[in-house]
């Protein structure tokens, strides 16, 4: 009788615990602008979540040793040195200043993720990216958010609805390639 009840116990936990790594689809959005943003959203929600995903971009974007190696993983004209952001989808001001010796570079932030209601508040804003040669908007670990701008639904239990938690390491060659070496 103990060992029956044992099992049953330890499958009624394994299902609670299967169902909550399954999570909910939840709908999000990817936007490029504050103004494109808020034909969706209220204007204050798309300000406040572009500035936590600048900051999010500063802290856990890819990093590179060589503008090269950055541009090779994202595109030519697409990274800058790190510290430089010049917000969404990077600006002119990446170009214009000149990267130290010891600096890094990231990828331009092509846009951010926002959750879309309420219920959907678990959704970290955070900034997305787009890769040399592939279409759609990818997070700064490489996960695919969506094919483009607007609404999408990501699930609340992966990791693109989270935002990243620690620092990018740096990258030597070749970015989320099989290629790649981080120090």
């Amino acid at each position: 009788m103990r060992r029956s009840r044992s099992i049953k116990l330890l499958f009624m936990s394994a299902s609670v615990v299967a169902l909550t790594a399954c999570g909910e689809e939840i709908q999000t959005g990817v936007y490029d602008t504050v103004e494109r943003c808020a034909l969706e959203n209220p204007v204050a929600e798309c300000e406040k979540s572009l500035a936590a995903a600048r900051q999010v971009h500063e802290e856990t974007a890819p990093r590179f040793q060589a503008k090269e190696d950055c541009e090779q993983e994202f595109g030519p004209g697409r990274c800058e040195p790190s510290g430089v952001t010049g917000g969404v989808a990077g600006g002119a001001a990446g170009e214009q200043q000149q990267a130290s010796a010891g600096s890094t570079f990231i990828p331009f932030m092509m846009g951010y993720m926002l959750a879309n209601s309420l219920r959907s508040s678990s959704v970290a804003a955070q900034p997305v990216y787009q890769r040399n040669g592939a279409s759609g908007f990818f997070t700064g670990t490489g996960s695919k958010v969506s094919d483009g701008l607007g609404r999408t639904m990501v699930n609340s239990a992966s990791s693109v609805a989270k935002a990243p938690a620690m620092r990018a390491p740096i990258v030597a060659r070749g970015g989320f390639s099989s290629y790649s070496a981080a120090s």
